[in-house]
């Protein structure tokens, strides 16, 4: 469920969460919610009544996802997840002013890039590891290579 979560988490809106996450140890969705409406608050200039809604509306969506998933034997179909997502972020919009809106708009798709960047370096490196480390198959060929070539 945590897994499922922490996926939802990037995928459904952007990188929010992500400005505060690390997903290195166990989850603790209170905590990485207060974290990102803190970093929020301190980039966008939030007021206080707008980091207590910002901090319900997440709080609200991830029980929301989370009473969704256990419903559905832990999926959830795509179109559920855009409406909730939708419903997300109509509200995240009305919590904030034009400009803050905007400046966190703009920070997300930084934020995104980061991610996919990340990602993808993540991914070369596996390759990189995949190539310098053979399986156990890959071994034994290339013993028999050299079996072959010693012949």
């Amino acid at each position: 469920m945590k897994k499922l979560l922490i996926c939802l988490m990037i995928t459904c809106f952007g990188a929010t969460l992500s400005f505060a996450q690390d997903t290195r140890g166990p989850l603790d969705l209170p905590t990485e919610i207060q974290k990102a409406v803190d970093t929020m608050s301190q980039e966008l200039d939030l007021n206080d009544q707008q980091k207590t809604d910002l901090n319900q509306i997440y709080t609200d969506f991830f029980s929301d996802l989370e009473e969704e998933a256990s419903n559905n034997d832990g999926n959830i179909d795509d179109a559920t997840l855009i409406r909730m997502n939708n419903e997300r972020k109509a509200k995240v919009r009305s919590v904030m002013t034009d400009e803050q809106y905007g400046k966190f708009t703009k920070m997300k798709e930084e934020k995104i890039e980061q991610l996919q960047d990340q990602y993808l370096k993540d991914m070369e490196n596996q390759e990189g590891m995949e190539q310098e480390n053979p399986t156990e198959q890959e071994q034994d060929m290339m013993e028999e290579e050299e079996m072959d070539d010693q012949e």
